[in-house]
């Protein structure tokens, strides 16, 4: 009997020793993980005996493994970590961050659901949710906890930016902009907040509300090329002409693109700055790809026209003409510009192809040209010819 108790003693002294082992390793796990030296920290972990591997030890390992991006590893660990303790909150935290790195998505959704049922008042959790929801597509769920997220924290940019974003892709831009506007209320001087609402605005096409959210933080040089474009655009749409102007020249020519520099063209033309707005026409067309060609060049022709250029008009109609074949009235814009520059022999023969292609006969180009044909053959007459 006293044999029997000393063996109990002994192993229970043997269990004790092993447990402050396993305990020194862990730390000592810790304490590297703590400083980055990972690989250091697995060796640590590697002499914990098996039997005193608890959750402590498991979440560890997982973080580690997470840590060195050996995502598969660390979800072995989590796997055994909920199965250890399915309530863990550190476990299950870490668990749904893993889960959703190995492409277990609704594994993921699955605990932060648990997470968000038992915390209902942390953004943190509705916003991992509503990430995980939208990553599986289920839109509904993403937004409404995307919302909760901002609710309990209106100064989480990242969820409002999200469900922003998402109330813009289904065209709900009224609601886009309240949500935007309230969290301007917490935060007045958050510059993200301007661009987000200008943003919205622009997609909605609501120019003129682009415009206070741009103004208030276009200081000297803030803004990028893709907000002086929104910003250059939306002051021309809201009939800023001159702004629009000085906006859009801000453009380095190696940022320019076919719409805001079309934009800039329209701009010089209704500024009558002809010169300019041919310039800008020509490199619209140089940099396009869109149907939107033949317009490019009947504009620079009229800009060049206007600016007293006839002949340097009649080789952009004819660029138009090249890209609309269709058109009669490229055929007419031909047959003026060689008018006003005196040929009268080639503006004649422009003007007798644009008469038998055009089919509406009461439009002001096909009377003018019938004029100006009957006009041209009362002079020879009068003249012998």
């Amino acid at each position: 009997m006293k044999r029997h108790f000393t063996a109990i003693l002994l192993s229970m002294s043997f269990s004790a020793v092993h447990a402050q082992e396993s305990s020194a390793y862990v730390d000592s796990a810790q304490s590297a993980f703590n400083v980055e030296r990972l690989e250091e920290a697995l060796e640590f972990l590697e002499r914990v005996s098996h039997e005193d591997r608890d959750t402590g030890y498991f979440y560890l390992q997982g973080s580690i493994y997470r840590r060195l991006g050996r995502f598969d590893r660390a979800w072995k660990s989590c796997d055994v970590l909920l199965r250890l303790d399915s309530n863990d909150v550190p476990g299950i935290v870490l668990s749904a961050e893993v889960a959703g790195q190995v492409d277990r998505d609704t594994t993921a959704l699955v605990l932060w659901q648990k997470l968000v049922r038992r915390y209902p008042n942390s953004s943190r959790y509705h916003r991992q949710y509503a990430n995980t929801a939208l990553q599986l597509g289920v839109l509904p769920l993403a937004v409404y906890h995307f919302e909760q997220a901002v609710s309990l924290n209106p100064y989480d940019i990242a969820s409002l930016a999200q469900v922003v974003e998402l109330y813009e892709g289904l065209q709900n831009f009224v609601r886009a902009d309240s949500l935007i506007r309230v969290a301007m209320r917490v935060q007045p001087d958050r510059q993200e907040l301007y661009l987000l609402g200008a943003r919205v605005a622009y997609r909605a096409e609501k120019y003129w509300e682009v415009l206070p959210y741009l103004r208030h933080v276009d200081t000297a040089g803030s803004l990028n090329a893709t907000w002086n474009e929104i910003y250059g655009i939306s002051l021309y749409r809201s009939h800023y002409i001159d702004e629009s102007i000085d906006v859009l020249k801000r453009l380095h020519p190696n940022d320019a693109e076919e719409g805001p520099t079309y934009v800039l063209a329209m701009a010089y033309y209704r500024t009558e700055e002809y010169d300019s707005a041919a310039h800008y026409f020509l490199k619209a067309a140089d940099l396009g790809t869109s149907k939107d060609l033949p317009v490019y060049f009947e504009f620079a022709g009229r800009s060049q026209q206007a600016a007293g250029q006839p002949l340097n008009a009649v080789e952009s109609y004819k660029e138009s003409y090249h890209y609309d074949t269709e058109a009669p009235v490229f055929t007419y814009l031909i047959a003026r510009a060689y008018d006003e520059a005196g040929n009268r022999e080639l503006a004649a023969d422009y003007y007798k192809s644009y008469i038998e292609r055009e089919t509406d006969h009461e439009s002001d180009y096909y009377l003018f040209a019938v004029d100006r044909l009957t006009e041209w053959r009362g002079e020879d007459f009068f003249h012998g010819k």
